[in-house]
């Protein structure tokens, strides 16, 4: 295994200090520590430690995995696996895991046959056949007759709600309706068990991102952050792939770095002065200075950061926004027919899905009249019909030219930690234009909804 590039020093000297210094045995303190608590880079340091120290502490080690998912290194997590006993001597969680961290960095054989252990061994566990299911380990009639007798002769809403997702991944392909149908049936369970989604909330958070100035200078840091942006199932995943396979350009994946600002020390204008401004875009830049890989750009593709247009503005003088558009009707459908694990509550209700959509369009439109040449529109269908000719724009703004070999990212076994990770192992192509067609009628009153606005 290649050594893992160094840490950035965290921009909190004395932090950085306990960080690098701290003895193996006041490690737990550090971590334990509120202020490494509510920091998700220092957590992740303060792990990495841990795990080196006590390299044969499970706990310790499956935090540490946790941690380097949730910052999006499946690489080094994929790494940390390498030790683990087989497929046949693995608990049913850590099964799971090895098996979708496999999937996110390539290993397709590896997390196909890691799922089919999970479902034959542990038959009962409906979040292995879901699973299964999503990565095509498990598909067929046989597969579909089970899923459905699970699904009608359960108690519990938890296994039908999964049951049903499954379903919808499993007919999608040759009986879309049926597939819509049975997504709907999910979305209506899920949405019972976590809750609604506060939509006045959302949109309030919207106007205080609309309140932030945007920054005119800076200090010429490195690396210069590009952010991805837009509804999920829009396009972001393809268009990282693509500028991440030119050699000036490092991927970070999608990272929670800006929402944790949002949420924490830059909640909003009026709580955050110049010099608490600076210190976050430093933390911002050490938290993915090793993803970087001595690039000088870096491209943080969460759809979700389009709600921060305006705090990304005011932190980064240099930042680029690229806001990725897709057809609303396939993008509705998309995000309809999948189980997102985290986020995404809006979309189990149509209604829900349809307001956050427009109210997050309106947002970006807001930020794009400001400033047109930090906030720019790529459209998804331009995208596949002529890749070149859609990133004119944004490589010249970068100072960047195009490269033939940037289509060429599918050869390449990048690590792809969301649900379009399918669509990057092949070459660019047309297959999901349009692909609402195939829903109609079943989806005739989402396709409805989402036109009206």
């Amino acid at each position: 295994m290649a050594a893992h590039p160094p840490w950035t020093p965290h921009p909190d000297a004395a932090l950085e200090a306990a960080l690098r210094d701290t003895p193996p045995a006041g490690l737990r303190g550090v971590l334990a520590h509120p202020s490494v608590q509510a920091d998700p880079y220092a957590r992740l340091r303060a792990l990495d430690r841990l795990h080196a120290a006590f390299a044969h502490d499970a706990s310790i080690e499956l935090a540490w995995l946790q941690h380097l998912l949730l910052g999006n290194r499946p690489q080094r997590a994929w790494h940390g696996m390498a030790a683990w006993p087989d497929a046949e001597n693995l608990d049913i969680g850590r099964l799971l895991l090895s098996a979708q961290v496999a999937q996110a960095v390539g290993e397709r054989a590896q997390a196909q046959a890691r799922f089919a252990a999970a479902i034959r061994r542990f038959p009962d566990s409906v979040d292995a056949w879901q699973k299964a299911v999503e990565a095509r380990a498990a598909a067929g009639p046989d597969v579909a007759t089970h899923l459905q007798a699970w699904h009608r002769r359960t108690t519990s809403a938890y296994e039908r709600e999964k049951t049903a997702f499954a379903l919808a991944t499993l007919l999608d392909a040759d009986a879309p309706n049926e597939a819509f149908a049975w997504a709907s049936t999910a979305h209506a369970l899920k949405r019972q068990r976590i809750g609604t989604w506060n939509g006045d909330a959302f949109e309030a958070d919207l106007a205080i991102d609309r309140r932030w100035s945007p920054a005119t200078a800076g200090d010429g840091a490195s690396p210069r952050p590009v952010f991805i942006v837009g509804l999920p199932r829009s396009g972001t995943t393809l268009l990282s792939a693509l500028l991440g396979a030119h050699p000036d350009v490092a991927q970070a994946g999608e990272q929670n770095l800006i929402p944790t600002l949002a949420n924490g020390p830059c909640r909003s204008p009026a709580q955050a002065d110049a010099e608490r401004l600076h210190f976050c875009a430093r933390w911002y830049r050490a938290a993915v200075g090793d993803m970087a890989h001595g690039a000088g750009i870096v491209v943080d593709k969460l759809p979700a950061n389009a709600a921060h247009i305006g705090l990304i503005l005011a932190l980064f003088p240099d930042a680029l926004v690229l806001h990725c558009r897709r057809s609303l009707a396939d993008t509705a459908i998309s995000i309809w027919q999948h189980d997102f694990e985290f986020g995404c509550a809006y979309g189990n209700h149509i209604d829900d899905l349809a307001r956050y959509a427009h109210a997050l369009r309106a947002h970006v439109e807001h930020w794009h009249a400001r400033e047109p040449a930090r906030v720019v529109h790529i459209d998804y269908e331009a995208v596949v019909d002529d890749a070149e000719a859609a990133l004119a724009a944004p490589l010249h703004a970068l100072g960047l030219r195009w490269r033939d070999d940037m289509t060429q990212f599918w050869r390449a076994t990048q690590p792809v930690a969301t649900h379009s990770e399918a669509q990057l192992r092949a070459p660019i192509n047309r297959n999901s234009v349009e692909r609402w067609r195939r829903y109609v009628p079943a989806a005739d009153g989402l396709l409805t909804r989402i036109a009206a606005g």
